[in-house]
């Protein structure tokens, strides 16, 4: 249970880093990806979510989990398990990972506020016009 929290980890980890650059990308070319307004969206309150726990200095609730399930199985874990948790929780100073993910979140919340999606853009601009 803790190999697949840890894969589930890395994947919402991919989904948040990819969201950012996609951000980047559409942001400097001006590219349809801004009216994708689910991803952008869950994307968004996902970026918020870290920032918070990271600014809170919490665990996210994956960490959390894979650490119960490493305490309670015997197996110590396999091959692709190892790299991946080296992607995840790699050894750095906690702070690089705070300030990178505020960065993240800063442009990620700015540009669903300036470029918001299809969907959203009526709401926004009444916010954004107050």
């Amino acid at each position: 249970m803790a190999e697949m929290i840890t894969a589930i980890h890395f994947l919402w980890i991919l989904f948040m880093l990819t969201g950012f650059f996609w951000t980047l990308i559409a942001i400097f070319l001006h590219q349809r990806f801004f009216n994708f307004f689910w991803f952008r969206t869950l994307h968004l309150t996902g970026i918020l979510f870290v920032a918070t726990l990271a600014l809170l200095d919490k665990y996210c609730p994956l960490t959390v989990l894979e650490n119960y399930f490493r305490r309670v199985t015997a197996y110590p874990g396999g091959f692709m398990i190892h790299y991946l948790e080296i992607l995840i929780y790699p050894d750095v100073n906690p702070q690089v990972i705070q300030i990178g993910t505020l960065i993240v979140t800063l442009v990620s919340l700015a540009a669903y506020l300036l470029r918001p999606p299809e969907r959203t853009k009526n709401w926004v601009k009444r916010i954004l016009n107050r």
